[in-house]
């Protein structure tokens, strides 16, 4: 089982799933997270299975300073890194939206974000990263 950690502010919910490495290295896992503030339901879904939906900070609004680490495990917000605890694989999609996704968006492939598309985020490595154009849909 892979463990992920989904933080908002300083709270944090940790949802058990598939393994985020799968052994084929042409095998993939497709995740999707949603968070609510109004409900302050987060919600994980894995390769277009529901994994679980936990409460997480309700009513917090992410301001203006937020920052969207992946890959990372951090000891709390704007906190330092622990190299060990760094994600090895590859993350080849990230999307952000403005809304929540009905579920049945949630189970589908999604190709681009309503705030945020990887392709023209402005984004900072750490460390050993190796940034490269996908070779395979």
């Amino acid at each position: 089982m892979g463990m992920y950690l989904l933080h908002i502010g300083n709270a944090a919910v940790t949802f058990n799933g598939p393994t985020p490495c799968p052994r084929s290295p042409y095998a993939s896992t497709h995740v999707n997270v949603s968070w609510e503030s109004a409900s302050g339901i987060a919600t994980l879904w894995a390769n277009g299975k529901l994994v679980g939906r936990k409460g997480v900070w309700k009513g917090y609004s992410v301001g203006e300073e937020a920052k969207i680490i992946l890959g990372q495990e951090q000891d709390s917000f704007g906190g330092h890194f622990d190299e060990n605890q760094s994600f090895v694989g590859v993350i080849w999609d990230v999307f952000l939206w403005d809304h929540v996704l009905p579920p049945k968006e949630m189970c589908d492939s999604c190709y681009s974000g309503s705030l945020l598309n990887r392709h023209t985020l402005t984004y900072e490595d750490n460390g050993y990263v190796v940034t490269k154009p996908k070779v395979w849909a």
